[in-house]
């Protein structure tokens, strides 16, 4: 699986919540989603 920023990942949670897409809300909040139990998120660079 591809890493994804994790702004990237929570954008995709927003918009499953604008949308009001409980099925892919579900699944991007889940526990068990890779995205979610995945430790390796790749974190943003903080700009000094």
């Amino acid at each position: 699986m591809a890493h994804i920023p994790i702004n990237q990942h929570l954008l995709q949670v927003c918009e499953a919540i604008d949308t009001r897409d409980r099925a892919s809300c579900a699944k991007l909040v889940s526990f068990k989603h890779p995205h979610v139990a995945n430790h390796s998120f790749s974190w943003p660079v903080q700009c000094q």
